[in-house]
């Protein structure tokens, strides 16, 4: 069959994310692309994708060693390649090179078909789904509730420094999933249509991609406590609130050559007055100072005291990135936290506090 370099390409790139890349498998053929005639798979016991073949690769069959097959295509100088199975390898011609490669045993189709069998019914997804994970997704987030969960229309995320909680315009069903599966997820165009069943989350796209991600135990996720706990932080009058002008992440990037370490985090200060916002790091070798400008219209309403917070660059990064508008609350114990927000969402983030 004739076939074309780009398209191969497209296909298989999809399909990488179900593919195991560690050298010892703990599943046979994980490492592998499957070909059933009609769709290429992968699977390697956590994800599973599978992909429409087009027209031109209709019939192709055959497990072949996935890394392999990707470089081996990638490289290739032309774009039209001749390909056809040869007692058990595959025989692709492009230009002036000629390839074999030899078929594996499939050893994963079964687990492949038990995932398509699984009951659970098929649901339009919401529009805002990709968005809500993007949102809430916390990046090296290494605690055991790290990932994304999801109830009814909330989306929820924690690292223990940061909570986030996205609402959806629709309710979906309740899963929990990690963050490199919403990584996947997220690259994938189209979607349209997902399912829960007992041990997957399975979504469908317009364009014939199936991906599937293994569930973390929902029973374990502290949902109502971490849910409590944002409720807690509604804004309310006396808070100070505003609008941060993006410039501010510059100048605490350039204050961090110099920062602070505020009980053993590397912090700068920020100090919020009506007129302004200055940014202040420094240590035994030096100090950093820098005005930025509320912007028109965007500085806090209610006159206020001037009032200082610590924290990292990637907190405010973080909020910054999701929306400029903020408030800081105190709690009764005399913790503070920042809180950025938007129309769906809520960011909540743990400040370092100075020891007097």
């Amino acid at each position: 069959m004739t076939i074309e370099k780009s398209k191969m390409i497209s296909i298989l790139k999809k399909c990488l994310s179900g593919v195991e890349t560690k050298d010892n498998l703990l599943l046979e053929g994980a490492d592998t692309f499957l070909f059933d005639g009609e769709y290429v798979h992968t699977y390697n016991d956590n994800i599973s994708v599978s992909v429409k073949l087009t027209q031109s690769m209709n019939g192709l069959k055959g497990a072949i060693k996935a890394d392999e097959l990707y470089k081996i295509i990638s490289k290739l100088s032309e774009e039209k390649i001749m390909l056809s199975i040869k007692e058990k390898q595959w025989v692709i011609k492009c230009g002036k090179a000629k390839i074999e490669l030899s078929m594996k045993e499939d050893s994963v189709s079964s687990f492949i078909l038990d995932l398509n069998n699984q009951e659970g019914e098929w649901k339009e997804l919401p529009e805002d789904f990709i968005p809500s994970l993007n949102c809430v997704r916390i990046p090296c987030n290494g605690i055991a509730f790290s990932g994304i969960f999801m109830k009814e229309n909330k989306v929820i995320s924690t690292d223990g420094r940061k909570m986030n909680l996205f609402t959806l315009d629709k309710e979906m069903d309740c899963f929990w999933i990690s963050d490199l599966s919403s990584i996947e997820i997220s690259k994938i165009q189209g979607l349209k249509k997902y399912r829960v069943s007992p041990n997957w989350v399975s979504f469908e796209s317009s364009e014939e991609v199936y991906f599937s991600c293994r569930k973390l135990n929902e029973d374990n996720y502290p949902y109502e406590k971490i849910l409590s706990l944002i409720k807690e932080y509604k804004q309310e009058k006396g808070d100070l609130s505003g609008e941060l002008p993006m410039s501010i992440k510059d100048a605490v990037d350039r204050a961090f050559s110099l920062s602070m370490n505020v009980n053993g985090n590397e912090s700068v200060e920020i100090l919020f007055s009506k007129e302004n916002i200055m940014i202040h790091s420094e240590r035994s070798t030096g100090k950093f100072t820098e005005k930025v400008d509320w912007g028109e219209e965007k500085g806090p309403k209610e006159e206020f005291e001037p009032f200082s917070i610590y924290l990292d660059l990637s907190i405010l990064s973080y909020g910054l990135s999701r929306s400029p508008k903020f408030f800081i609350k105190k709690t009764a114990s005399g913790k503070i936290r920042i809180i950025f927000h938007g129309d769906k969402f809520i960011h909540i983030a743990s400040l370092f506090s100075k020891e007097k």
